[in-house]
């Protein structure tokens, strides 16, 4: 867990960088209106809207499927650059170059992810994408007083390729706060399971059963006692060529609101956009 302090790192400033350099070490914080993301070189993230955590971290992992090799993106072995407006995740081996760059989109409450994938090997390969996200969806206090309750009052419904999340109020005036998550490739599909027990090892392993038995997610809605979210896409990439994916997730406590915003980002010539426009509104603020 991310404690408190981690949280309060402030915004950097543009102008604090000379042209062209990037930070590789600490934490970075990226975030507008109300939304932010804070992701260390040390693998840890989350995200934030106002004072509740949407998530207190989340693990990427990609799979080459034919010889078996999995990736963990957010770990101690990868590479970080940080700006302002981003932060990259880069690890690469013989066989393949994975990037993974996060921002908040400009005047909206999204957080966009770009995973890119370059396939350095001699044959077409086939990949499995698998997010995992502790979801929270309380205010540290919250949960933190409650951690083996906290989670068994969020709610889930997956509707035209869209997964929401939600939490039941413990008070009639707590306002409720919407996460809606979608997952774009060459199509929106993609599969989820939210059961912790059918995902992770019993063993209580590194990297998640589901994932090195390539296990097949539920796409089950069900009311769970300590929830998470785990996403998978599964893509195929031709010799010497790269794919890209992108993983959005919107948030605001109107859930009409919520799907505008991520509704807006389905667009894929946008999302091509997203991370220029955030440094333009970096500039502009700085």
């Amino acid at each position: 867990i991310i404690k408190e302090k981690q949280d309060k790192v402030r915004k950097i400033n543009y102008k604090e960088y000379e042209e062209g350099k990037k930070r590789n070490t600490g934490a970075n914080v990226i975030s507008t209106s109300n939304l932010s993301n804070i992701t260390t070189s040390t693998g840890k993230t989350l995200t934030k809207f106002n004072d509740v955590l949407i998530n207190n971290s989340q693990k990427t992992y990609i799979k080459n499927v034919e010889p078996n090799k999995i990736y963990e993106l957010e770990s101690k072995e990868s590479k970080y650059e940080f700006l302002p407006y981003k932060s990259k995740i880069i690890t690469e081996d013989g066989n393949l170059k994975i990037e993974k760059e996060i921002t908040i989109a400009p005047l909206t409450q999204v957080e966009v992810e770009k995973i890119k994938i370059q396939n350095k090997e001699l044959q077409d390969i086939n990949i499995e994408i698998t997010q995992v996200e502790d979801i929270i969806l309380s205010t540290r206090n919250q949960y933190e007083s409650h951690k083996t309750f906290d989670k068994m009052f969020i709610r889930f419904k997956f509707d035209n390729n869209i997964l929401t999340a939600t939490r039941k109020r413990r008070t009639e005036t707590e306002p409720i706060v919407y996460e809606k998550i979608a997952f774009v490739g060459e199509n929106n599909n993609f599969d989820f399971e939210l059961s912790k027990e059918n995902f992770v090892s019993r063993k209580n392993e590194q990297i998640p059963e589901a994932i090195m038995s390539s296990k097949i997610l539920s796409n089950k809605i069900e009311t769970e006692i300590n929830p998470i979210v785990a996403i998978r896409k599964n893509i195929n990439i031709k010799k010497g060529k790269s794919s890209t994916v992108y993983i959005i997730r919107s948030v605001d406590i109107d859930e009409k609101k919520a799907e505008e915003y991520l509704m807006e980002y389905l667009n894929i010539e946008k999302l091509n956009r997203v991370f220029e426009l955030s440094k333009e509104q970096t500039d502009a603020e700085n």
